[in-house]
């Protein structure tokens, strides 16, 4: 697995359902399995937020941080048992030429096997809830 970086617009999914992305509303819906929130903060502010999150997680390994505003942060996950990677790669995106207003796509997927059981999509939606919990206890 290459820690490349991809474009949020040119992602291109695999054919294989073993994978989900979530994304704001406007953003890359006709691939987006589920809708992500938008936050009052920064894109700087919401990617130190998350990455805080996903780093507690079991198991993760960050394969690259983003330097720059259109990069992805991009982690390795092991499932328990057998070791199975799979990839997430988060882009942190402003919305609407307003600073103070970001969301997340996020893109994971199971590098082995055809189909992950929904397990892409059950480790995002509880990544961005695990987020937004964390963000309300700071309020």
């Amino acid at each position: 697995m290459s820690t490349a970086q991809t474009d949020v617009l040119a992602l291109s999914p695999p054919a294989t359902p073993n994978w989900h992305v979530a994304a704001p509303d406007g953003v890359r819906e006709d691939i987006a399995g589920s809708r992500s929130p938008l936050y009052p903060l920064t894109v700087a502010a919401l990617r130190t937020s998350f990455r805080n999150i996903v780093l507690a997680q079991p198991r993760i390994s960050c394969l690259y941080q983003a330097q720059a505003e259109r990069e992805a942060d991009i982690y390795e996950q092991r499932s328990p048992v057998f070791g199975f990677k799979d990839v997430i790669q988060v882009w942190s995106l402003q919305q609407n030429e307003q600073p103070q207003l970001s969301g997340l796509v996020i893109y994971s997927r199971a590098l082995t096997g055809y189909y992950d059981f929904g397990v892409n999509r059950r480790r995002v939606r509880r990544w961005l809830r695990d987020l937004s919990r964390s963000l309300e206890r700071t309020e």
